[in-house]
């Protein structure tokens, strides 16, 4: 396992899952998310957001991640990056020398999550500046994210893990796949 990318849904575990590898295998750990908040800042005018529509966000970032991740595979840059910003279907154009999981939480309870959100946020996280019914939309809307992200990853042949339902197991299973692969 030289090279990595742990995608999916928001708070679906793919911090903890990437800095977990980072440190158990001694890759550098790559958050995409920080490039998609440097490109919104700098450059508003590309529309690259993290809370827009995933589809058009997703378009919209990658032409950037092509290059980079081809980048980070030429100058052979062991590493895990995770991205919100990934469609399974791009995996194959993107990442084809890169070991991929997606994780979500397609059968989780949205109120659940919130209550997890709540309890674990991070200061100064972004789901700090939302208010229970805003963050509530956003949780549903990753819930129905994380449903499709499953049936496209089945139909690709690519490994989608659950975390919602047992967060620890899914994020076990998930570091399994990886390990194996």
């Amino acid at each position: 396992m030289k090279t990595v990318i742990v995608a999916g849904a928001p708070r679906s575990g793919k911090s903890t899952l990437a800095g977990s590898l980072s440190r158990q295998r001694s890759l550098s750990r790559l958050p995409a998310d920080s490039l998609v908040s440097a490109l919104r800042d700098a450059f508003p005018e590309l529309g690259v957001d993290h809370l827009e529509d995933h589809d058009l966000a997703c378009a919209r970032f990658k032409p950037f991640l092509k290059s980079w991740l081809g980048h980070l595979v030429y100058e052979d840059v062991p590493c895990v990056v995770d991205i919100y910003h990934l469609l399974p279907a791009d995996v194959a154009e993107l990442a084809p020398a890169w070991s991929v999981v997606f994780l979500g939480h397609p059968r989780i309870d949205p109120h659940g999550l919130l209550a997890r959100i709540r309890d674990h946020a991070r200061p100064q996280d972004w789901t700090e500046e939302l208010d229970d019914a805003a963050l509530l939309r956003v949780i549903e809307g990753s819930v129905a994210q994380s449903a499709r992200l499953e049936r496209d990853c089945a139909g690709l042949g690519l490994t989608f893990v659950d975390t919602g339902v047992d967060f620890a197991a899914g994020l076990a299973r998930a570091y399994d796949a990886l390990s194996s692969a």
